[in-house]
């Protein structure tokens, strides 16, 4: 499920520290999560908007 997703990469992105250490509302997404997100930083409520393209 979306949920299950957005639980498990929240898991991986406290796990390899990428939340910003100024900002740690913002995601500095590395080499495995840029294809999901993008290379540029994503803000934590704009986490679910950027895995919607990836549902069918």
């Amino acid at each position: 499920t979306r949920g299950e997703v957005t639980k498990r990469i929240w898991a991986y992105i406290k796990e390899h520290d990428l939340q910003d250490p100024k900002n740690k509302k913002m995601i500095v997404p590395d080499k495995v999560l840029q294809p999901i997100l993008g290379k540029e930083p994503v803000h934590m409520l704009k986490l679910a908007t950027a895995l919607t393209r990836h549902f069918v």
